[in-house]
């Protein structure tokens, strides 16, 4: 496959993110350079600043002189990825709606999302309207940390997702989740943090359930 040369290593990165999420590459596979300079048709150096790009995102475990090992997944893993995502989200919510003045922009901005992700139940679309739902948060929280680390464990999320979920999440599942949301909007305009706080916490508990399910069956 020949890509424009132009901004290589860019496009390469995301082309090699979309097969990773999609589940094109698997967890635990080996990247060799030599095999993708032949299939993007380019040199070594953006091949490497790609997947440089990747082990940034926490996707790649180990960079080597010949290629990659992506990291391992296993639903403990996805727990742990989970359980993080919830402690940081509970925290810069609480941080995001100190200030009144934030809550009408955020109310706007959750709604749009929610609106788009019923819009969307049924494509993979629906996966990024449902990141930026929870982003929102983390905008309108003035902490750039914070939103660095949702972004990155946020991407590890989706691909744990993606992988697990895909004889498991139906329609009805995505239905459940966008209840949840619609709740949790409902929370805000009644200005009830506290149930705000529940509503989110039941929503990534709902993920962890799936995840020790899977736990016992393998």
């Amino acid at each position: 496959m020949k890509v424009v040369k132009d901004l290589l290593s860019e496009q390469i990165y995301k082309i090699l993110k979309e097969d990773i999420i999609n589940s094109r590459i698997n967890f635990g596979e080996v990247l060799v350079n030599k095999n993708l300079q032949e299939r993007f048709e380019v040199s070594s150096t953006p091949i490497r600043d790609a997947i440089l790009r990747l082990k940034e995102d926490g996707i790649v475990e180990e960079v080597t002189r010949s290629g990659a090992k992506l990291i391992d997944f296993d639903p403990h893993f996805a727990c742990e990825v989970n359980q993080l995502i919830m402690t940081i989200t509970l925290g810069v919510i609480e941080y995001s709606l100190k200030n009144p003045e934030n809550r009408n922009e955020i109310l706007a901005n959750l709604k749009k999302y929610v609106e788009l992700e019923e819009d969307n139940l049924s494509t993979d679309l629906y996966y990024d309207y449902d990141y930026h739902f929870h982003k929102t948060f983390f905008d309108y929280s003035n902490n750039k940390l914070l939103k660095d680390l949702f972004k990155k464990y946020n991407l590890i999320n989706e691909i744990l997702v993606k992988a697990y979920h895909k004889g498991a999440i139906s329609l009805k599942n995505r239905k459940a989740c966008l209840e949840d949301h619609e709740n949790i909007i409902k929370s805000i305009e009644e200005n009830n943090i506290s149930l705000t706080l529940d509503l989110t916490k039941k929503h990534y508990l709902s993920a962890e359930k799936i995840f020790k399910k899977l736990i016992k069956i393998n």
